[in-house]
């Protein structure tokens, strides 16, 4: 089947495969690709995707990502990645995906539930109400754009209003520098 429609194409295929001007960006198991997509192309053609760009750090208890609004911890798959890609060492410049429905936002000041989980500040920008979710455009203190999605409908964040996000290490995939 050969589709231009990417919900169907996740939702109907054991494989995928993405071309980009002809050329394969990557096959792989519909989820597989999704969460871990080989590239920038990829992540944004296969649906929304916040990223952001920042150091490696190497600490006792693993490797983090040091952005200018905070540090966040990489997963033990992550970690394996970097393993495949030597030179991505302490100091390296990466960008990192994470995808809106894995995004947790938090009223301003609220601590996250440990410190393996990011802890980003931003301000709401936007609220769409799109049926079973909220979708939030938010902005971090360096003015870069990130949209996260919600279910929680009932607890909504205004306009205007200052939220910590947060998401688990798993929820980050590194993905070539551009």
């Amino acid at each position: 089947l050969v589709t231009h429609d990417q919900e169907e194409a996740l939702s109907l295929s054991d494989r995928i495969v993405v071309l980009n001007d002809g050329f394969v960006q990557q096959i792989g198991p519909p989820e597989d690709v999704y969460r871990a997509p080989s590239n920038g192309f990829v992540a944004d053609f296969l649906g929304t995707a916040n990223f952001f760009t920042g150091t490696l750090q190497q600490a006792t208890e693993g490797w983090r990502m040091q952005l200018p609004q905070g540090e966040f911890a990489l997963s033990a798959e992550v970690q394996t990645q970097l393993q495949s890609h030597p030179e991505l060492r302490p100091g390296a410049s990466v960008r990192a995906m994470v995808r809106p429905e894995r995004i947790t936002l938090l009223p301003a000041g609220q601590a996250t539930a440990d410190d393996q989980s990011a802890g980003l500040s931003a301000t709401v920008k936007d609220v769409i109400f799109v049926g079973q979710s909220l979708r939030y455009h938010l902005q971090l203190s360096g003015g870069e754009p990130v949209v996260a999605i919600s279910t929680e409908l009932r607890n909504r964040h205004s306009i205007g209003s200052a939220v910590t996000l947060t998401w688990q290490p798993d929820d980050i995939w590194l993905v070539p520098v551009s």
